[in-house]
């Protein structure tokens, strides 16, 4: 027998709170499946993001690499958002600088992505690199 405060089983309230990701800068003129980017943090340290093997095929995994000496951020996941179409969500983490990952197919020959990585400072504030990327069939 069921009291009338019970819930139905499985039945979970889940209530989520928005975070903040602020901007730490974006180099579009970089192209992850041409090549390493780098960019310079308000610490004055740099990040590196690369891609192997190159070119970044979809449907094909292939390697994250973050290289950074920055004492302040540390990297958590990186988004890949479809520029021409949208591919859902897809937010590989990020563990020892290092991620795998594997892009899905999409309809046309071609496709245009801007790359995110987001990474957390010693307060747990979010913040984010932007990318592109360019990967082929």
């Amino acid at each position: 027998m069921h009291s009338k405060t019970s819930q139905p089983i499985g039945f979970r309230s889940q209530i989520q709170k928005k975070v903040e990701i602020k901007s730490l800068g974006k180099n579009y003129n970089c192209d992850l499946g041409k090549e390493a980017c780098e960019s310079t943090l308000p610490d004055k340290t740099k990040i590196k993001v690369s891609f192997t093997p190159r070119p970044i095929k979809v449907e094909k995994s292939f390697s994250i690499n973050i290289e950074s000496n920055s004492k302040k951020y540390v990297p958590e996941s990186v988004d890949f958002v479809g520029v021409d179409q949208n591919m859902g969500l897809i937010r590989p983490k990020i563990k020892n600088s290092k991620a795998v990952v594997t892009l899905p197919l999409c309809e046309s020959t071609s496709m245009n992505w801007v790359i995110r990585l987001i990474v957390k400072d010693y307060k747990s504030q979010l913040y984010f690199l932007e990318y592109s990327l360019l990967t082929s069939n």
